[in-house]
């Protein structure tokens, strides 16, 4: 029997404006398989985690589903340009139009991806590999990079950055990257990836007026902690044939090849001490006894500095757009055998560019968060969640409080209607295991999924996945709201006798004479307008959830909802 834990996993979007926006508040319109997570600043276009992208400027929808992905930063412009990398390849590319591009310089690397581009379009950062360069970085996979987009539309070769060569261990970094980009493209955010890479340091880097580049290492008094000292690495141990003569250690390989040809039993497997005279023996013995108590000192002061150093998700990295804060998420945690669950604890650090302070955020009444986006004003958005069932939850901080609220609960406050909707549509019953028998029963939830927002706050979109129902496991949904007042969507009074009744084939019925006819996405962006309609108008829009506006001749206006199918 399947349980809840096997079962795949659908996903839910929801977004919803809650700024000013073009038109009163309408309730969600759907859009199957499409759960959003990254979102260009005007609102135009947006990605789902599933490679689809949206453009709600044409209405036209494209899938790369397991051929391109977007990046882990701020990839989207507000010039109709997405970045990321080719799946396959794991080469760095863009989008524009429908099509994607490798980027340039990238084909011959090993590895490239492009991550975050400014709001213009004319700053690209991401990393690239090693393989380009010299070899004096050894063990080190990526390199942090930027692009820049020309005013011809050409772009440059790769540039990298200045970045360190060594972890707070001492030792050469897996990786270091460059994730999101600030609107002026001066200041770019990324990570220093440790040579074991579980543990990530947060980095800024920073162009100054004379176009040079600097980068400054983060939180650096928690990865150095005051009054630790780590032993110096005794690297890796030395082998038996770097004691022996090149004559002996000819012998003994000839040896092994031969029985490898002839096929001998493993009893016979030439023994490499049969080889060695008594004072190399002796020598290596002394050797590997004094590497083995230095080895195992360092190692057991690097497990309590892991103990103590915070270990930032990779690429769980957000930076507002004026480059005044940085924003991540530490998780450390262990796994239990007994439920066969990793448990983990999260706490969100915040850190303040400017003064270079920091606050630490821990879990409250057992709820762990990690942090999913930041708005320029300092908001910060969060998700939470039950590792048993794969539930998520929204959460948010609004700028200036000091504590997390539940997402439903601060769109409930901001408009209770839209509150009540989330309440209708996202409370589930689900089949739960009772840990103590192992029995099941029903339990009902309310989840609100993993929240994403616009710099400026004027869309959010939420990912929810399928806890409830496994057998809808292959469909995927997508929700899109503005949160306004409600008031007087379906009518307004105006002097004149004016209105519209959705027909066929994206056709409308005009009523009366109105001066303007309007139509809105659900995100708030006009897709169509028409001066004096009248009779029956051709809008060719696609199909969906709309709000149309006739504004009468003294300026009044009647805003309703319409499907158009």
């Amino acid at each position: 029997m399947e349980t809840p834990i096997m079962r795949r996993t659908i996903f839910l979007t929801l977004a919803f404006a809650l700024s000013s926006a073009a038109f009163a508040q309408t309730l969600p319109a759907i859009y199957p398989n499409v759960p959003f997570n990254r979102l260009s600043p005007d609102g135009k276009l947006v990605m789902s985690e599933t490679s689809i992208v949206m453009d709600f400027s044409t209405g036209k929808q494209y899938s790369y589903v397991e051929k391109y992905s977007g990046g882990s930063g701020n990839c989207i412009s507000s010039t109709g340009v997405i970045v990321g990398y080719q799946m396959e390849t794991e080469k760095a590319a863009y989008w524009k139009g429908g099509s994607w591009t490798l980027l340039p310089s990238t084909p011959q690397l090993l590895m490239s991806y492009a991550n975050g581009i400014t709001p213009d379009g004319t700053r690209i950062v991401g990393a690239v590999s090693m393989s380009a360069y010299s070899g004096d970085y050894e063990g080190q996979m990526l390199v942090p990079c930027y692009w820049d987009v020309n005013a011809d539309g050409t772009i440059s070769d790769h540039h990298v950055l200045p970045y360190p060569n060594k972890d707070y261990t001492g030792r050469p970094p897996q990786y270091v990257t460059a994730v999101r980009v600030s609107d002026d493209g001066k200041t770019i955010a990324g990570q220093v990836r440790d040579f074991s890479g579980f543990v990530c340091q947060p980095l800024i880097y920073r162009q100054d007026a004379n176009g040079d580049w600097t980068y400054e290492m983060l939180l650096d008094e928690l990865y150095y902690p005051a009054g630790f000292q780590l032993p110096e690495d005794p690297g890796e141990a030395l082998s038996q044939e770097d004691f022996m003569t090149p004559e002996e250690v000819e012998k003994y390989e000839q040896d092994v090849n031969l029985w490898n040809i002839l096929g001998g039993d493993i009893s016979t497997y030439p023994d490499i001490y049969d080889y060695m005279t008594q004072e190399e023996i002796d020598a290596f013995t002394e050797y590997f006894l004094e590497w083995s108590i230095e080895s195992e000192e360092y190692y057991s002061k690097l497990s309590e500095l892991y103990a103590l150093v915070p270990n930032l998700s990779y690429n769980n990295v957000f930076m507002n757009s004026d480059a005044s804060l940085y924003v991540s998420t530490d998780v450390k945690g262990f796994y239990d055998e007994y439920t066969g669950i990793s448990i983990k604890n999260y706490t969100i650090y915040v850190i303040d560019l400017i003064t270079g302070n920091y606050t630490a955020i821990p879990p409250k009444d057992d709820i762990h968060l990690t942090a999913s986006a930041l708005a320029d004003n300092g908001t910060i958005f969060a998700q939470s969640h039950n590792l048993e069932y794969n539930i998520f939850n929204g959460y948010i901080l609004p700028a200036g409080e000091t504590e997390f609220i539940p997402l439903y609960d601060y769109v409930k406050s901001t408009d209770p209607k839209i509150g009540d909707w989330m309440k209708d549509n996202m409370t589930h019953d689900y089949m739960a295991i009772d840990l103590d028998d192992f029995s099941t029963y029903t339990a009902t939830t309310l989840a609100t999924g993993v929240p994403y927002c616009t710099p400026d706050m004027s869309l959010i979109a939420a990912s929810i996945a399928n806890f409830w129902d496994y057998e809808i496991s292959y469909t995927t949904f997508g929700y899109l709201y503005s949160v306004e007042s409600l008031a007087g969507v379906e009518t307004i009074s105006t002097e004149e006798n004016i209105g519209l009744t959705p027909l066929s084939d994206g056709r409308l019925a005009i009523k009366g004479e109105p001066s303007t006819l309007e139509i809105y996405a659900l995100n708030g962006l006009k897709v169509f307008s028409h001066k004096s309609p009248s009779g029956i108008i051709e809008t060719v829009l696609p199909n969906g959830l709309y709000v149309a506006r006739l504004t009468d001749k003294a300026g009044k206006n009647i805003n309703k909802k319409i499907i158009i199918k």
